[in-house]
């Protein structure tokens, strides 16, 4: 039986990710993400439709294996697919503190920081490419209230989305925070039918960028929307 990880950027996915491959089960990571598919081997993403079912394919003719799709990712075709493929497995992260979420997509694209690892006691900090990258000094955004909340509508919408489009199947809902835990990390287990053993994990170096606060000039007016905005119309 196939799964699936659901989820925004920026949700702890990839080390989630990890965590299940070490427990047992083969990753695919994020199958329609260039650079990702050419580092793995896999073919381009969305040249067309065919493709892009040459894919899935490929990565479900694995015995038990997934990958991570995220929000606005592939094509619809791709996310009718999944809902219909049977007795699917989904694993939906979610995240509350969405301006800390945004905060942390935004250094990402500006600052090209996607992870960080230990190394001789060392932090470095990598792309979305697997290369090395220097992670900037100061860093100060000029981001308007306008563009957070544009992001933050849509977030909501695809959460909303992927609840109704994949919740007939065996599905979890998981917070970020739970993610790295031993309790939320059990109950992923035990929903993919793993024993969880905590002796395998992946190693977790959070990844060294600013708060919110830190990096947004007019976070006290994007803090004041976002806490406006209610998230209630998401409510499942």
């Amino acid at each position: 039986m196939n799964y699936l990880i659901v989820c925004n950027m920026r949700t702890g996915s990839s080390y989630l990710g990890e965590l299940i491959e070490r427990q047992g089960l083969p990753y695919w990571n994020e199958l329609f993400t260039a650079e990702i598919c050419r580092r793995r081997g896999i073919w381009p993403p969305d040249l067309d439709d065919a493709v892009s079912d040459c894919v899935l394919d490929r990565a479900y003719s694995v015995p038990g294996a997934g990958f991570k799709l995220v929000y606005g990712q592939a094509t619809p075709k791709v996310w009718a697919r999944l809902a219909l493929v049977p007795g699917l497995r989904v694993i939906h992260i979610i995240r509350e503190t969405l301006l800390e979420q945004y905060a942390s997509v935004r250094y990402l694209e500006t600052a090209g920081v996607s992870m960080a690892r230990e190394d001789s006691g060392a932090v470095v900090c990598y792309g979305t490419d697997g290369a090395a990258v220097e992670a900037p000094g100061d860093l100060r955004l000029d981001d308007g209230v306008d563009r957070f909340l544009a992001w933050r509508n849509a977030a909501v919408t695809w959460r909303m989305r992927a609840y109704w489009l994949f919740s007939h199947l065996p599905y979890l809902e998981i917070h970020m925070e739970d993610v790295f835990t031993d309790e939320g990390r059990a109950r992923v287990c035990g929903f993919l039918g793993l024993r969880y053993d905590p002796s395998r994990l992946p190693d977790h170096v959070p990844t060294p960028r600013p708060c919110a606060r830190e990096l947004f000039s007019r976070y006290a007016e994007m803090r004041m929307a976002d806490e406006r905005t209610s998230l209630e119309d998401s409510a499942y």
